[in-house]
């Protein structure tokens, strides 16, 4: 066919790099959809899309663009002062084209089961991040539920804490107030003590004074305002100025002015010293209050205090106890010791006479059959000395030799025997020996540490005693008044007969050099009695209230 001759109707059939630069468009496109990339210099470049998201391209169709074309002379705009015009397809190049259809084909396929499967994977981590949302929504939800049900039982608690706490001050305020006005009861219907009824007197005849003052002062006050309401008449009728009458109310006008100022000062001066005297008995109310309080608490103590002695009156009684035990225990042990060391020495001794015993009846046995044989012989060889030479043959001396000879046989395997004997004895002696040394080292070093453990528990008890003889010193304590008889400012302390606290140190020899255990020992053995004796006295225990 001939290069420029084109067909005037029919499919029009695109060059191999028009194909390929398709193609190439088609694949970054799908690839680089994301970002609308282009192919500089490549007729494709007008295909770029716009920015976006790969999963939001439409399905591409390459066999509509390979197979829909107007005409033959379709032109394609590459840039702003070219063309690319449409030119006729050689007949070798029909065979590629199929090929490279069927490939672009394939590709395409490809290309919609990959964005199938983008979408899928979508859907899929859209579903587990909504489910990990969810999970963590839920998680924190509990936990601020949690959190906000902690806070609400500690406001509980603070509220309970809080309202515990009012209705005790309420209580104590109370108790307080019921204190005082049954105090002041006692004191006004009873008039116990002098001091309080001289108190109250005075307070009594200020009240009246203050009373007539008051009426005093009203009147004279009734009698100012009579006096002012009657001038004024006389101002206007009298005007002359030499009116004695005036004169003289003025004079006595001015007098009673000056007797009322002089009566506000004393009453300002009363008021002044009733005001110090309530003042001083509030004072006194306090003092006598934080009194009670204390003795209260002295005799809470001094109960503690009780309940202690007679607890450590007991676990005295308990160690006291142990000790005698044990005293008794430790001679029991010697004693059976003792017996068992007596009938130990007696079995060995009467083990030793046996064996001396036995010995000696052996060794004498074997005397006598030495003796015997001896004797016999003796009579063998005074025979054959009387018999005649001829009679003696040697088979018989023969016999007699061999007699003898077992005879000594039998005697060395005695001694051996015995030899055996006395050293299985003299071994069994030498392992009883030990046994024995062995088991008084043993009870010597158990009464040891009985001994150390005597000794640290009256050490202890030493201490406690001490101790509680400390604590034990509390002074008597009492209550007083004391007036100064004069209106002037209350001391801001009341005096006191005796003081209350402790006259030593609870523990004064804290800096001090630990005493040794066997000073310590000595001198609880030294000081026992006297200890035991103070701390079973209750004169330290008495309190006058």
């Amino acid at each position: 066919m001939a290069a420029g001759y084109s067909p005037p109707t029919g499919k029009v059939l695109y060059s191999p790099f028009r194909l390929v630069t398709m193609v190439m468009d088609a694949l970054n496109l799908k690839l680089k959809g994301s970002e609308g990339m282009e192919i500089k210099g490549s007729p494709g470049a007008s295909w770029g899309l716009p920015q976006g998201d790969l999963l939001a391209l439409e399905p591409w169709n390459m066999m509509d663009e390979l197979i829909w074309s107007p005409s033959i002379s379709d032109q394609h705009r590459v840039s702003a002062f070219k063309r690319e015009n449409a030119t006729q397809t050689d007949v070798s190049e029909v065979t590629e084209l199929k090929q490279m259809t069927n490939v672009i084909q394939n590709l395409v396929e490809s290309m919609d089961v990959l964005k199938k499967d983008v979408n899928l994977q979508k859907i899929i981590l859209q579903a587990e991040h909504e489910q990990k949302i969810q999970v963590q929504a839920v998680d924190l939800y509990s936990r601020m539920n949690d959190a906000v049900r902690d806070l609400e039982i500690a406001h509980k608690k603070k509220i309970s804490n809080l309202r515990r706490s009012f209705q005790m001050q309420l209580i104590n305020a109370l108790a307080v107030l019921k204190a005082k006005c049954e105090r002041n009861v006692l004191d006004e219907t009873n008039g116990s003590s002098e001091a309080n009824s001289s108190s109250a007197a005075k307070i009594h005849s200020l009240k009246k004074k203050l009373e007539e003052q008051e009426t005093l002062i009203l009147s004279l006050n009734a009698l100012i305002l009579e006096m002012e309401e009657n001038e004024q008449p006389k101002q206007i009728v009298f005007e002359s100025e030499d009116d004695p009458e005036k004169e003289r109310l003025a004079e006595e006008n001015r007098e009673m002015k000056e007797e009322v100022d002089v009566l506000r000062g004393t009453i300002e001066q009363l008021e002044h010293g009733l005001k110090q005297k309530e003042m001083r008995i509030q004072e006194l109310d306090v003092d006598v209050g934080s009194m009670k309080q204390k003795l209260e608490k002295d005799q809470k103590t001094i109960e503690k205090l009780s309940s202690v002695q007679d607890h450590l009156r007991a676990e005295l009684e308990e160690k006291s106890a142990v000790i005698a035990r044990l005293h008794q225990q430790k001679e029991e042990m010697e004693n059976l010791l003792k017996t068992k060391l007596i009938e130990k020495e007696r079995e060995q001794m009467r083990l030793k006479k046996e064996q001396e015993s036995r010995l000696r009846e052996q060794e004498e046995k074997v005397l006598e059959d030495i003796q015997k044989q001896k004797q016999l012989l003796m009579v063998e060889t005074e025979q054959l000395k009387k018999m005649p030479q001829e009679a003696i043959t040697p088979k018989v001396l023969k016999a007699d030799v061999e007699n003898a000879s077992a005879d000594n046989e039998r005697l060395l395997a005695q001694i051996k025997k015995l030899m055996f004997i006395k050293e299985d004895n003299e071994k069994n002696i030498e392992r009883l020996r030990k046994e024995i040394e062995r088991v008084n080292k043993t009870w010597e070093k158990k009464f040891e540490i009985l001994k150390h453990s005597f000794h640290a528990i009256k050490d202890e008890m030493f201490l406690r005693q001490s101790l509680h003889r400390q604590t034990m010193n509390l002074h008597r304590v009492s209550l007083s008044y004391l007036e100064d008889g004069r209106l002037a400012a209350a001391p801001t302390r009341l005096p006191t007969k005796y003081n209350i606290g402790f006259t030593t140190l609870p523990l004064p020899q804290i800096g001090a050099k630990p005493l040794s255990p066997t000073q310590m020992t000595h001198f609880t053995e030294s000081y026992t009695g006297l200890a035991e004796e103070d701390m079973f006295t209750n004169d330290g225990t008495n309190v006058s209230q």
